[in-house]
């Protein structure tokens, strides 16, 4: 049996891509950048066994994107990066790229960007149980999808992520009660995932 850590980190990690690879079809993309989502796969496929070469990867997908006038996927090319950085233990870059992607995300105006990167801001400030700074990126990210929601232009079901996310930051946190409130949210909403 894997240690509960490794356990989670694996949990994140997976919760990471589905949300990655829904927000693919939940976005309109241009027709230049579904060639990006190979080279993604790519970086994701080898990031543990050579970081370095997924993070090369990586940032050569955002550099290439953005001299195209492609905002959308050097978010999403910089959203994967912390994942690598992790690797290396290197998690000051793991900071600045989520930042970095947050600054992209509000320079082209989207949401649902921001509040896919302010839920991994949560995430990672929850590992150094900064639990003040973890719960308000947490809820930042709830909040945006929520409006989301309400102006219907996102799914219901999109609300499940960043439920999740919260229900993991308190199990991590050693608080089981408010992570079952959370978990209890995700089932609410988990039937309409589409």
């Amino acid at each position: 049996m894997l240690p509960f850590k490794t356990y989670t980190y694996r949990l994140f990690n997976i919760f990471v891509f589905l949300t990655w690879a829904i927000s693919l079809n939940a976005n309109e993309i241009q027709q230049d950048s579904l060639s990006y989502s190979d080279i993604l796969k790519n970086a994701r496929e080898i990031r543990y066994r050579d970081p370095d070469t997924a993070i090369t990867i990586l940032q050569n997908v955002h550099e290439e994107a953005l001299q195209k006038g492609d905002t959308v996927s050097a978010v999403y090319a910089l959203l994967e990066m912390p994942f690598s950085y992790g690797q290396r233990v290197d998690y000051s870059k793991s900071y600045d790229s989520l930042w970095h992607a947050l600054f992209l995300a509000d320079d082209v105006n989207n949401d649902f960007l921001r509040a896919t990167v302010y839920g991994l801001l949560g995430r990672l400030y929850s590992f150094y149980k900064r639990k003040e700074q973890a719960f308000e990126y947490l809820q930042i990210s709830l909040d945006i999808r929520k409006k989301l929601v309400k102006e219907g232009l996102l799914d219901r079901a999109y609300l499940v992520d960043t439920y999740y996310l919260m229900s993991s930051t308190y199990r991590e946190l050693d608080e089981p009660k408010m992570a079952k409130v959370y978990l209890d949210s995700c089932f609410a909403y988990y039937e309409d995932v589409p």
